[in-house]
């Protein structure tokens, strides 16, 4: 099992117990804004690397957005009911030492990106 359908099952569990009315489209956009907040902390490395300034070959920084929209939308037929019905049971098999580290874990794939972005935009 992966690492993002395992951040995606921890999720979905997430927003199924608090009683959310689309756990299936909530932890997709959880995979989703995690994989994005990873990339550009990937092109903030590089450009503070100086092999390339991805952000200033982009006239308009808006028109990411649409792309960023593209993507979730990806991510969120990527998981189609019946594999989010597999991944589930993949995951209820283990153990809930397992299960905790991965909402953890999912919790930190999101505010980790944010921190090192934060720490690459100071000069």
């Amino acid at each position: 099992m992966g690492f993002y359908n395992n951040i995606f099952s921890a999720a979905y569990y997430f927003y199924k117990e608090n009683n959310s009315k689309a756990p299936r489209y909530a932890s997709a956009c959880v995979v989703a804004i995690s994989q994005i907040l990873l990339l550009l902390v990937l092109l903030g490395i590089i450009k503070k690397l100086e092999i390339v300034d991805v952000f200033k070959m982009l006239k308009n920084m808006y028109l990411s957005i649409p792309i960023m929209l593209i993507w979730l939308f990806m991510v969120y037929f990527f998981y189609s009911t019946a594999k989010t019905e597999k991944i589930l049971k993949e995951f209820d098999s283990k153990s809930e030492k397992i299960k905790y580290a991965w909402n953890v874990l999912a919790v930190f794939s999101v505010i980790f990106p944010i921190i090192a972005n934060a720490v690459l935009a100071i000069k």
